[in-house]
């Protein structure tokens, strides 16, 4: 497979775009359970008729795992505000509209989000004991549901293209 230009970095991955699809390549020794569940979580969400780029398979590419998707031409609405802060109120008003259409979405996945929080506040040496407990407290009194959370929304993880506006990551 021939990788071309950068299209975006990540913390744990770089994506390029590749003969018409996004290869999102992970960095050497990320999870590769973690890797294998973000493409089977986003292939349950592909069912949901929310516009997200859809996965194709994982694959390994120079020994680290990556994911071919569909490769999403646009510019990320972040870019559009700091292109036209004159309507910066559309486009926030966007990234609000498209919030509340991922959590409207109910759907049944193999693990709660606050079941991971947890975990991963138990296991975090960030926060003192005192801390962890009162993020617990506060995350035990959440309600607990089937509604979609995307984890990381925001501007840069929205790709207005046409007249159309894509969810990834």
């Amino acid at each position: 497979m021939e990788i071309g230009k950068v299209i975006g970095r990540g913390a744990q991955s770089v994506v390029y775009e590749s003969e018409g699809y996004a290869i999102k390549i992970y960095r050497p020794g990320y999870d590769k359970a973690a890797i294998f569940f973000e493409a089977a979580v986003t292939s349950l969400i592909e069912q949901t008729g929310l516009a997200i780029p859809r996965v194709y398979e994982v694959v390994r590419i120079d020994d680290r795992f990556a994911v071919k998707m569909d490769y999403i031409k646009g510019i990320s609405l972040n870019d559009c505000m700091k292109q036209d802060m004159e309507h910066v109120g559309h486009y926030i008003e966007t990234l609000v509209d498209l919030q509340l259409a991922v959590q409207s979405k109910a759907i049944k996945l193999p693990f709660h989000l606050c079941d991971i929080l947890k975990g991963r506040i138990e296991h975090t040496h960030s926060f003192d004991d005192s801390t962890k407990r009162r993020l617990l407290q506060r995350l035990a009194e959440l309600p607990r549901g089937d509604q979609l959370c995307h984890g990381d929304f925001h501007g840069y993880n929205v790709i207005k293209w046409d007249d159309g506006n894509f969810i990834i990551d």
